[in-house]
Order: C-alpha cells, then structure tokens, then sequence
C-alpha cells in the first residue's frame, strides 16, 4: 500500500496496483479481507483508492478506476468487521470531499450506463453501484449522497431498468439512503414512493443474491421486494 501511494496516479504501476486491491480485498481469497482493509486504512491508501476513482484518468486507466470502486466496494462489505467498514467510509468521506466524490459517483450512473466490460463486476455501473451501496450504509456519506442532484432521479430510473441486477442493486442502495429523514423526504419530493410501490411484489433474486445461498439467508430476504418492502415501511415511518 505504501508503494500505491508513492507511484503517480496516471501511471501502469498504479492501475496495477487497483488490479492487486481488488483481488485481495475480494471475498474469495485465502487471505481474509478484513486484514487486508484494516491495512490498507491505516497506510492512508484510502486516498490514493478515491483519487483514481475521481480524476480524470486516460483510456488506459479507466479500468484502473473500476478495479478501485470495486477494491473499495469489498472493503465495506458484509464480510468485513462493522467497525473498520467505518473506518473505511471516513477515511473516503474525508477525501473525497476534497475531490467532489459523491457528486462524481452520481454522474458515472448516467455517464458510464453504455459502458460494457467482459467481466461482469466492471461492466456499465456496477462497480459504482458497489460504492454507492457500501456508502449509503452510513450516515455521513448518505447524506451526502443523498443531497446531491439527480441522486434518486437516477436511482429510481434504474429501479425501472429491464436488467434485474440493476434493479437489485439500486433498490438496496434506496433502502439505506432512505434510512435518514433528510434523504426520506427528498426521495418522496420525486415521486419515489409511487416507483417503489409498482415494485413492491417483484420477487425476483439477482444473480449477485444466489451466493447467500450459502449464508442461509432466506429466497425472500434475496428479493428485489424485501428492499422495496423495508424501504417503504422506513419512508412510512418519517
């Protein structure tokens, strides 16, 4: 991590580096990723990771920013301990608002939507999805998220796309940013509410949710419907 951080954004050792950080911070691997995100946090590499994420990077490193969504998207997963998930979203909350993050995060929903990629999780927005569902799992950062322009009116487009990952993905990320009275409202001031209630009886499990199969977590509780349902009670609640 240490090396990361001295070598220039723009250059191959860099976009080489985002490659490494997404494969030992991935789930699959051996080595727990918990050890690897408490590392990578404490060397201050969280910076240099919301640095390729925002600037603007030649054709030869644009991959380079996906592996750095998807690297920072594994290190405030589920299969990391709460307590430095947080430690994660502070230390990108204090960078990147330096650097205009979570307006840039939004922009990419529309801007790489035609995007394609062969492997699946650099393909059109999903590693921006990633970020933004690990994110809006937190306070701070969904506010800020929530606050920025077009925030929901790109989410709730999604919630209507034909591609079921899409929708899976945007409903969890609404599910948390609603989560905050400030973003409840301003997700019912564009007609969100009637989005999610046509979706309310969408059962469908995504591909992404097959895996939990292994975790035992319920075919209901992998749905498109089981975000809808809870966010819905929560914007009922404010």
């Amino acid at each position: 991590v240490r090396a990361f951080q001295r070598w220039p954004i723009k250059s191959a050792s860099t976009y080489n580096a985002a490659a490494v950080l997404w494969n030992v911070t991935a789930r699959n691997l051996a080595m727990p990723a918990v050890d690897v995100v408490a590392q990578l946090v404490d060397a201050g590499g969280v910076v240099t990771v919301v640095k390729l994420m925002t600037c603007k990077l030649p054709p030869s490193g644009m991959r380079a920013a996906k592996y750095a969504m998807v690297a920072l998207s594994n290190a405030m997963s589920k299969g990391v301990e709460y307590a430095v998930c947080k430690r994660v979203e502070h230390a990108v909350r204090v960078a990147g608002l330096k650097c205009d993050l979570y307006s840039k995060l939004v922009a990419l929903l529309d801007t790489w939507a035609d995007e394609t990629d062969a492997h699946a999780q650099l393909n059109g927005i999903m590693p921006v999805m990633g970020v933004l569902w690990g994110l809006a799992s937190h306070g701070k950062s969904a506010l800020h998220l929530g606050s920025q322009p077009g925030c929901f009116h790109s989410l709730l487009r999604l919630m209507s796309s034909d591609d079921v990952e899409l929708r899976y993905q945007a409903a969890g990320v609404l599910c948390n940013l609603v989560n905050f009275r400030e973003n409840s409202d301003r997700f019912e001031a564009v007609g969100g509410v009637d989005v999610l209630k046509r979706l309310k009886d969408d059962n469908t499990v995504p591909p992404s949710g097959a895996g939990d199969e292994e975790l035992e977590v319920p075919e209901d509780d992998r749905s498109i419907a089981y975000f809808v349902g809870i966010a819905l009670d929560t914007v009922d609640y404010w």
